[in-house]
């Protein structure tokens, strides 16, 4: 299952959940004297970055200074009851990770470590292992500990070891008042690490907030993000959900709980506002802290130039951060196209944990869409290994034999998800497809129906908007607009104004406009424009119901008016939101065809696909490549989204049927007179019900004709 959002017009984003090239080298091109200087150039650097960077003196020191900080034994509640074992620890290696001298292994990395040679994260370790497992996070340290006391007064005692040859570097104990907090523990045990370590006499000296000022004010809250932390990494959501919610409840400023609920929102509107909580109370974390809540809140608003800055230098304090690798390959992927460079950071991740399940996921269809299929279905296969008892990687593996033309392999696989989770909410709707692209309109029809009788109000949205497509797939636009008219008024009903109502409209106009009933399309968009003023849910729709009008303007050959209404969105869109830029290049790249300007339309359609492979994609660059007379490659890239079978051909009957007959058009042209034959044929087989007075059926057939009787 794909992770990422598609932007395209589609019903809503519970049908297809969308789920991040490596930089190219540069040559030096030097002449002789340019060679000299070059030379000095280097010298300098070298003697720069040796004996005159500071900040490249702390980073190698800090790489060399790798500290695993492993659970503390509580022996004074062999249970561990309150979970001060774990507290301490993670709290230890959050306030350590403050300096600028040394690197510790996060408690992520760590909990998968301990995973992977198959260790209970929550039992105490013996000395050996913990060496076993330094030496696999290539860690230079490892401390263990014990608290061996807790009530009147906490103590706890330590040891540092090194973890090549295993020789205990120092021993710690750290003595707690009466009543003094956890919190406070951690700072005496911070400062004592530091001193017993090799590092720099400037380490002693840096800032030290205290541990409390960077993370919770409250014990019980601190247990219940630890919880829901955790929980995270098991991909519980739900327990997970739970445990930060009650961890904000009790302390409402503690920005990571909040940075973790948006981490995992299954709402846009909630996520958004948890992330917002996050950035109020930034000023209250440590610096690693600060750089994912900052990355996040830019990746969850689309400022992904300002994600990358963040991510990278989370990454640069924290190598095994594998978050903020997964998100910087999914923007490297799905927001800039640079699939070569997910791919890179996708590798990269799998590691630092090769159990890391999405890796593989997002991995196959970077792949994919790179046109290396084999590799695509390796990592899938990978995925599925890791958790055959699954149903998520079936469902992803369903996607890519279909991305690849393989139907009968895709429905058996999408079979296979749902024979392991028959309630898994998004595979039904891809089988239904399947089917429909087969012709297999009763079987379509059998799922469609059972997703529209479904408990969940949005599974029975997405199963009546489906039932519409099987319709417009058959041509017979009447019965699908009817049934769009219904599933608007019963979704406004169930589920409010909000985006699945509006997608639903727009999938009205998308088709008035193409079958150029301009003036009816006018009048959804003020019906999009009413209930953009109700909701106020997306900011967004603004530019999209300016851009439709400019899409209808320049369909009806208006085209100065839809120029100036271009200049309208070009000039309110958020350049730095790549979300809004998206939208407007695909209102552009609309508006550039309508108005004949092919090659320029073309360059926008093939952005987007490289940023998105996608059949609708595909067939409007061959219609572009059509319009510039380049008939041979037009008729290439027909033949290759023919060959796709994905969302947005299951969303565009229209295309889905036209393709053939364009296709037809373009054999034709090059005197490939049978393969025109069986485009045409094709085509006319899809829509043989379709409603009387479509132009295009009646030329199919009189093409058709002449092609039989030339032949």
């Amino acid at each position: 299952m794909h992770f990422e959002n598609d932007d395209n017009n589609q019903h809503d984003t519970n049908r297809q959940r969308r789920e991040p090239r490596s930089p190219r080298a540069r040559l030096l091109r030097s002449l002789l004297p340019a060679l000299v200087l070059t030379s000095v150039v280097v010298v300098i650097y070298v003697l720069k970055i040796w004996k005159f960077d500071p900040e490249y003196e702390r980073e190698a020191t800090a790489a060399e200074n790798r500290l695993l900080v492993m659970n503390f034994d509580n022996k004074f509640d062999a249970a561990d009851s309150d979970r001060l074992g774990d507290i301490i620890t993670s709290l230890l290696i959050t306030d350590l990770s403050e300096s600028q001298y040394m690197s510790v292994v996060s408690d992520q990395h760590l909990y998968d470590i301990l995973k992977r040679l198959g260790l209970d994260s929550t039992k105490k370790i013996g000395k050996e292992t913990a060496i076993e497992v330094a030496a696999e996070a290539g860690a230079r340290w490892v401390l263990t500990g014990d608290i061996i006391k807790s009530q009147p007064h906490m103590i706890v005692t330590g040891q540092l070891t090194e973890a090549e040859g295993g020789k205990v570097v120092a021993s710690l104990r750290v003595d707690g008042k009466e009543n003094e907090s956890v919190f406070a523990l951690v700072d005496k045990l911070t400062v004592e690490i530091k001193k017993d370590l090799s590092l720099p006499a400037a380490a002693l000296d840096e800032p030290d907030p205290a541990i409390a000022d960077i993370t919770a004010h409250s014990l019980p809250a601190y247990r219940y993000y630890l919880t829901g932390v955790e929980y995270i990494y098991k991909y519980f959501w739900t327990n997970a959900r739970f445990n930060l919610s009650q961890a904000v409840h009790l302390d409402s400023t503690f920005a990571p709980a909040y940075a973790r609920l948006a981490f995992i929102a299954d709402d846009d509107n909630f996520q958004r506002e948890m992330i917002s909580k996050a950035v109020e109370y930034a000023d209250h974390v440590g610096i690693n802290e600060r750089y994912y809540i900052l990355g996040l809140d830019a990746y969850i608003t689309h400022d992904y130039a300002r994600a990358i800055e963040n991510f990278q230098k989370l990454i640069e304090r924290s190598p095994d951060n594998k978050t903020a690798d997964y998100y910087l390959a999914v923007i490297y992927r799905s927001a800039m196209g640079q699939n070569d460079k997910a791919v890179d950071y996708l590798n990269k991740l799998i590691e630092i944990d090769p159990h890391y399940r999405r890796a593989y996921n997002l991995l196959a269809y970077t792949y994919d869409a790179l046109g290396e299929f084999d590799k695509s279905i390796s990592a899938i296969n990978e995925y599925i290994s890791l958790v055959p008892d699954e149903a998520d990687p079936y469902d992803s593996r369903g996607d890519i034999y279909a991305f690849n033309g393989q139907l009968d392999k895709a429905i058996a696989s999408y079979k296979k998800a749902l024979q392991i989770k028959p309630d898994f909410e998004i595979t039904p709707g891809k089988l239904g497809h399947m089917y429909l692209f087969k012709q297999d309109y009763a079987r379509a029809e059998s799922l469609f129906q059972a997703l529209a009788s479904s408990p969940e109000r949005v599974a029975r949205s997405s199963g009546r908007a489906s039932l519409a497509d099987v319709l417009v797939h058959e041509g017979k636009f009447k019965e699908a607009l009817d049934q769009w008219n219904y599933c608007i008024k019963t979704d406004s009903l169930e589920l409010g104004p909000g985006p699945i109502v509006a997608n639903r409209i727009m999938t009205r106009i998308d088709i008035y406009i193409r079958l150029n009933l301009l003036k009816t399309a006018e009048k959804e968009v003020k019906r999009l424009s009413d209930l953009y003023t109700l909701s106020h849910v997306i900011k967004e729709w603004v530019h999209v119901i300016r851009g439709y009008d400019a899409w209808i303007s320049a369909a009806g050959g208006d085209y100065k008016t839809a120029d100036s209404l271009l200049e309208g969105v070009e000039s309110h869109i958020d350049k730095k939101n790549a979300s809004q830029v998206k939208l407007y290049e695909l209102i552009r790249a609309r508006v550039d065809f309508e108005e004949g300007k092919f090659s320029q339309a073309r360059s926008y359609y093939e952005k987007m696909n490289n940023i998105e492979p996608s059949f609708e994609n595909q067939v409007m660059i061959a219609r572009c490549l059509m319009g510039e007379d380049k008939i041979s490659d037009a008729a290439a890239m027909f033949e290759k989204a023919l060959n796709r079978y994905d969302y947005s051909r299951a969303y565009n009957g229209i295309f889905a049927a036209k393709a053939h007959y364009w296709s037809g058009l373009t054999y034709e042209k090059l005197e490939l007179d049978d393969k025109a034959v069986t485009q045409y044929e094709k085509f006319l087989e899809l829509w043989k019900n379709a409603d009387p007075g479509v132009n295009e059926i009646d030329d199919a057939r009189k093409r058709l004709a002449q092609l039989k009787i030339k032949t």
